[in-house]
């Protein structure tokens, strides 16, 4: 007890105080921050569109509070309250934004968050209705339209600002053509200008779908090989062609007018005397034209020209 004999208070004071430090220390070392970015999700009411706050807007939210508190919260018990009701198009009004924690949360941390308010602006939308114009964006060679494909809904709706509609000269529905009968399939509509540009109204409904009809256009038909060969001087010939006639087969105005074939061009040695037997190919009248067969076996027999 020979401790407390002397300067007893100043020994008192300084216990609590080591106390009191000890505390706070402690207290510290359990305190924990975080930070999280909420995202601002607005709806403008039907005919108007959203001019501010931007897509990309956010509220920067801190919770401070013990570490396994903060440890705890999910950034999805974090609510966003505002009220956009009171938004008239074509002024801009500073709407309040508050957050939200669970209930268990709520005395146990520190919440805080900037901004307090965000500026929200409408707009009021134009509108117009188009026609729907379906391009075919390919073209299947032997393929016709007996059908044209049409749009449904044959009519649109596009709005936006009057300027972005005074843009606008026709809404079209590309599609992709493939070999076959029927064409039935949903297309994305396009808003473009007198240019052939590409704009960016909003239309509605975004897709429409797109029916038609087309037929398969491809002729057959069989026409004699001409072989193609000069002889010299002095001789004549007799020419053989095993088989003498191919098969075409190709869209009508690619081989309707093809009569005959010729084939590669066959030299014929100057003082030949035995027949030549060549399989040389068969000129087809136009790339991608189909011949069947591609070669052909040519004989040609000599014959000397007798003179009087």
């Amino acid at each position: 007890m020979q401790i407390f004999k002397h300067n007893w208070q100043v020994k008192l004071v300084a216990f609590v105080l080591a106390v009191v430090c000890k505390y706070y220390i402690q207290r510290e070392q359990n305190h924990a921050r975080d930070e999280y970015r909420l995202p601002v999700s607005i709806l403008a009411p039907t005919g108007q569109r959203v001019i501010s706050p931007p897509t990309n807007y956010r509220i920067y939210v801190s919770v401070q509070g013990p570490a396994e508190v903060i440890r705890s919260i999910r950034s999805d018990e974090i609510r966003l309250k505002y009220d956009t009701s009171l938004a008239r198009p074509g002024r801009r009004f500073d709407v309040p934004v508050e957050v939200e924690l669970p209930e268990k949360y709520r005395d146990r941390v520190i919440l805080s968050w900037t901004p307090r308010s965000m500026p929200v602006e409408f707009a009021s939308d134009a509108t117009k209705k188009l026609p729907v114009v379906v391009i075919p964006t390919n073209r299947i060679e032997g393929w016709e339209m007996t059908d044209p494909p049409q749009a449904d809904p044959g009519t649109v709706t596009v709005s936006g600002t009057e300027e972005t509609l005074r843009q606008v000269a026709r809404v079209v529905a590309p599609i992709t053509l493939k070999s076959e009968a029927r064409i039935d399939e949903w297309a994305a509509v396009q808003a473009q200008g007198n240019d052939g540009r590409v704009l960016d109204p909003a239309i509605e409904p975004a897709q429409v779908h797109v029916t038609g009809f087309q037929q398969h256009v491809l002729l057959t038909k069989r026409v004699p090989v001409q072989p193609v060969f000069s002889l010299p001087p002095g001789v004549t010939a007799t020419v053989e062609v095993a088989p003498p006639r191919v098969r075409l087969t190709g869209p009508e105005k690619a081989i309707g007018e093809v009569y005959f074939l010729e084939t590669d061009k066959i030299d014929v040695p100057r003082g030949q005397k035995e027949p030549i037997r060549r399989l040389v190919a068969v000129r087809a009248p136009q790339p991608g034209i189909p011949v069947e067969p591609p070669q052909v076996q040519v004989m040609i027999r000599l014959t000397p020209v007798r003179r009087p």
